[in-house]
């Protein structure tokens, strides 16, 4: 019993996190098997949960993609601060919180 409780834990907090990069064009998401790219118009927001232990992210896009309308991530502290100051066209385009 306890070893199907880890499975269902492990896959509730880690399987269903997804790796996210973004570039002046097109924001990439990964679960490692499948890859998809997102142009920048289909993103309607970033939500940030700041957390002391593990920050997580959340992309939100206007219409459903193919890992679902909300995509759940561990961000790299400071990083999308980083790139947003560095592309101002790119942090018009998405709204960030």
């Amino acid at each position: 019993m306890l070893y199907f409780l880890g499975i269902f834990l492990f896959y509730l907090f880690t399987l269903r996190l997804k790796r996210v990069e973004i570039d002046t064009t097109h924001i990439y998401v990964t679960n490692y098997f499948k890859h998809i790219r997102y142009p920048h118009q289909d993103v309607e927001k970033i939500v940030e949960n700041k957390r002391l232990v593990f920050p997580k992210a959340v992309l939100i896009l206007k219409a459903k993609g193919s890992f679902g309308k909300k995509i759940a991530y561990i961000p790299i502290r400071g990083r999308l601060n980083d790139f947003l100051n560095e592309h101002p066209k790119v942090a018009l385009q998405l709204e960030w919180k």
